[in-house]
């Protein structure tokens, strides 16, 4: 059950900005979404309910486990991707997608939370939203989000699933957008040892400039599938004792 604290509950902007959450998210059926079941108002309290989500969180996950190996979340992006298509083909776009707001069920599985700040295509597209660690350039420069900016926050949460790290770090707005329109980024992918498929995702996903990017979630999960198959093509290629260590 998630509910408004009483003295935000006081705010009629906030309270519409809540209601508006439940209703876009109990708008999207698909596997990889957290479903709502319903929402109401008694007195001062507001309030939604959803399916609970036992497993904790990514960010949880991570912090538990540590970095994660790359076959453990290969279907579990494919399948992330494949919800911010069905999101994004209802005209709906999450704007603030983080470790934090992907959570696992009790199937591990991997599903979208949290569409607090999500808007439907159409209404005010500016302004600045997200969190700065996993926020695209256009949100920390309060330029117009599409699409493409859930995409970028994508790529930010894969690399760090298997880094441990947010690609570029921590900080103010400004630092992270300093880092993100430098050019150190390829060599910072390749000095993580990832194959030249991933490099390539991942700097294509996290490409500063819209236009860089995949054109939607699905050319991205198309793309992710075939760095999925040259991973497990050249782990197959290793030696058999190599494989088992």
């Amino acid at each position: 059950v998630k509910v408004l604290h009483p003295h935000i509950a006081r705010d009629d902007v906030a309270v519409a900005r809540f209601r508006r959450e439940a209703r876009l998210a109990a708008q999207l059926a698909h596997p990889a979404i957290v479903p709502i079941y319903d929402s109401d108002t008694r007195a001062d309290v507001t309030w939604y309910t959803m399916e609970l989500a036992e497993g904790g969180s990514v960010a949880q996950l991570v912090a538990r486990s540590g970095p994660r190996p790359f076959e453990e979340i290969a279907p579990q992006v494919d399948d992330v991707l494949e919800a911010l298509q069905a999101a994004h083909t209802s005209g709906i776009v999450h704007r603030d997608l983080k470790p934090e707001n992907i959570l696992i069920d009790r199937y591990r599985r991997w599903r979208i939370g949290d569409f607090g700040i999500a808007y439907a295509l159409g209404d005010e597209r500016a302004g600045s939203s997200g969190t700065p660690s996993f926020a695209a350039p256009e949100q920390l420069l309060g330029e117009a989000q599409g699409p493409a900016t859930d995409l970028y926050a994508l790529a930010s949460i894969v690399y760090f699933v298997l880094t441990g790290t947010p690609p570029f770090g921590d900080g103010s707005a400004a630092t992270i957008l300093a880092r993100q329109l430098s050019a150190g980024l390829s060599a910072q992918l390749e000095g993580h040892g990832f194959s030249e498929a991933l490099v390539e995702w991942l700097r294509r996903g996290l490409s500063p400039a819209v236009e860089g990017r995949y054109a939607d979630a699905d050319a991205m999960r198309q793309a992710w599938r075939r760095v999925v198959q040259a991973e497990r093509r050249a782990e197959d290629q290793r030696p058999w004792w190599r494989r088992l260590i």
